[in-house]
């Protein structure tokens, strides 16, 4: 009687069925009935059957969604399984309805659920624990995600179990083996989980060596460990330490074995490498709407004189924007220890810009340190010889014919994203301040902050909401009046406020040899962008936007019924080095000063 029951429905669904499934039905709606505690996206996630995107009714080339009789039926089977994951044991699927529209071709789906009670956690018990490994336990059991009285969830249960093995093998225990068996009360809804664990026995790390170097010491690729012979087994310190070897770029690959213990439970370790080329010629061509075409060219030199130097020189030339860069620089990895790295940078820059022209020569040392697996800090300082001749008549009298500057930077970069070229999800935030003058003379004395802020979140399948802004500012202090041209914020371009071309938006003056008006920068700057990319075809994926921002003179300038606005559209096309990317804009609120109201740039890779 209770099988009847459960396959008279279906006997009914293959029976109304047998004469609708002649023709193709796109699923326009999916409704749920009676849900109180899954979020509805959680649900959909889990089904094979999906509604049909609205943007296929534009993009009309994209694969409907179409209903199938065998997915749908094994979704309600799908969700009732979904339902005991997320801790509701007597959950069903109590009634669903189709309703067919032969004419339109689509079908509408509502499907009742009967959740039920939550089940919770009672009771928590470890089982076969020695008594030196128990404080590793009791240690963990604070970060348990099951805990008396939680909601009992079968992905907090993998989480745990996970946990449990990376808390032991990170603390010497590397082949601890354990079960867990969760017993349930179906009268109470409550779960005991009964974890039973076999910690074996305490390992510490034995012999290391270094398998497959050539012309790089084995010193050299030890220093990147984390770890030494007769610490504590660490699991996880063997994924930071190949972290740090691959991060040196004088590998192709780098794998770190563990072999068999001996019988004083040392684990020997073995790093196995296979060294990149020593020296490496790389060059590359492009085009740009603002810098029109451009070449550069570099040169690598690994292991530059041992101690795993890399020497990089580096040739590039950008159209009008940019005649000149030539720049020398020597890094040394594992500076004083294996997080931080100190470089060294000479290099000659000619920018010829529209509000100046400057031609720098000067060295810059870099030290970085990496915080955490997606932080970084860093400091520099620079010094250098600029010859800048300023474009406009209320500039032109600050510069003389060259200047000494010097300048002190510090920030922190925190990137959790996860892709280099077309993130897709997480952030990037950034904090930097600078000053020139305080430790070396400088004919410029000023001071200057900035911090940005990126976000990636995939919406829905393949469609990304980026968003960016960017916040500086600057001040001169001490003798000067004023801050150097070359060194003022800008905005307006390809990777700016689209609207507007390379520094068009943000104060102007004429120019000192006709009466066009032309940039002079600012000292405080908010620079804003929403982007949605969608895919299109294969490679192929389009974008609309809307950026905004402005440029004040003073350097608590600030003021948001300035800003300026501009929407547009754009398309990109995937490749191996970044998206080909072609941008149409238009703005919505101009500046007196503007005669255009469009503006339309070709580049490689996204605007943030």
């Amino acid at each position: 009687m209770i099988a009847l029951k459960i396959f008279f429905p279906f006997l009914l669904f293959f029976i109304f069925t047998k004469s609708v499934f002649a023709q193709d039905f796109v699923v326009e709606e999916i409704k749920f009935i009676g849900v109180k505690h899954i979020s509805k996206s959680l649900i959909e996630q889990s089904l094979k059957t999906k509604e049909d995107p609205w943007y296929n009714s534009v993009l009309f080339w994209k694969k409907k969604n179409l209903f199938l009789e065998s997915s749908f039926l094994n979704d309600l089977l799908r969700i009732e399984k979904l339902y005991k994951q997320e801790g509701f044991l007597e959950a069903k699927v109590v009634d669903y309805n189709l309703n067919f529209n032969e004419k339109k071709e689509i079908v509408k789906i509502s499907i009742s659920i009967s959740e039920g009670k939550q089940a919770k956690i009672n009771l928590i018990n470890f089982s076969n624990v020695e008594n030196d490994t128990l404080p590793t336990i009791e240690n963990f059991t604070k970060k348990l995600k099951l805990k008396d009285g939680k909601r009992f969830r079968e992905e907090d249960l993998v989480k745990d179990y996970d946990g449990i093995l990376d808390k032991f093998s990170n603390s010497g225990y590397p082949y601890i083996e354990a079960r867990v068996k969760p017993i349930v009360d179906t009268v109470s809804n409550e779960v005991d989980l009964e974890w039973l664990l076999n910690p074996g026995a305490f390992h510490t790390f034995g012999e290391i060596k270094v398998e497959g170097n050539e012309g790089v010491t084995a010193k050299v690729v030890k220093k990147g460990l984390e770890f030494k012979r007769g610490e504590v087994f660490n699991q996880s310190k063997l994924e930071v330490s190949h972290s740090q070897i691959y991060r040196l770029e004088l590998f192709q690959t780098v794998n770190i074995q563990t072999e068999t213990p001996n019988e004083q439970n040392e684990i020997p370790v073995t790093v196995v490498v296979k060294e990149k080329d020593p020296n490496s010629l790389t060059y590359g061509i492009g085009y740009g709407t603002e810098e029109t075409y451009r070449t550069k060219i570099i040169w690598t030199n690994r292991n530059f004189l041992g101690g795993a130097r890399i020497l990089r020189t580096e040739a590039k030339h950008a159209g009008k924007i940019l005649p000149l860069k030539l720049e020398v620089k020597l890094s040394q990895p594992f500076f004083l220890d294996n997080q931080n790295n100190l470089t060294v940078r000479p290099y000659f820059v000619w920018q010829d810009e529209e509000s100046y022209e400057s031609k720098k020569i000067g060295i810059e040392a870099i030290f970085d340190r990496q915080l955490t697996k997606e932080t970084n800090f860093y400091v520099t300082t620079k010094v250098e010889r600029d010859t800048v001749r300023a474009k406009s008549i209320d500039l032109e009298n600050e510069l003389s014919d060259f200047y000494f500057k010097s300048v002190v930077k510090t920030g922190v970069v925190r990137n959790t994203t996860n892709k280099l070229f077309a993130p897709t999800e997480g952030t990037i935030s950034k904090f930097e301040i600078e000053e020139s003058g305080l430790l070396y003379k400088s004919n410029f004395n000023y001071y200057k902050a900035s911090v940005g802020f990126r976000v990636y979140k995939e919406v829905f399948e393949n469609f990304v909401l980026a968003s960016r802004i960017s916040v500086g500012t600057m001040k001169p202090h001490g003798s000067s009046r004023n801050t150097p041209v070359d060194e003022r914020f800008y905005s307006g371009g390809a990777n700016s406020v689209r609207g507007w071309q390379r520094q068009a938006l943000g104060p102007r003056n004429f120019s000192e040899d006709s009466d066009e008006l032309i940039p002079v920068g600012g000292n405080s700057k908010i620079e804003g962008n929403f982007e949605q990319r969608f895919p299109i075809y294969k490679d192929l994926s389009g974008a609309l936007f809307l950026d905004y921002g402005n440029v004040w003179s003073d350097w608590n300038g600030f003021k948001p019924t300035d800003l300026k606005f501009a929407w547009g559209t754009g398309l990109r096309y995937s490749t191996p080095i970044g998206p080909i990317r072609l941008d149409f804009a238009w703005k919505i609120n101009k500046q007196k000063v503007d005669s255009g109201s469009f503006a339309f740039f070709l580049s490689i890779g996204n605007a943030f």
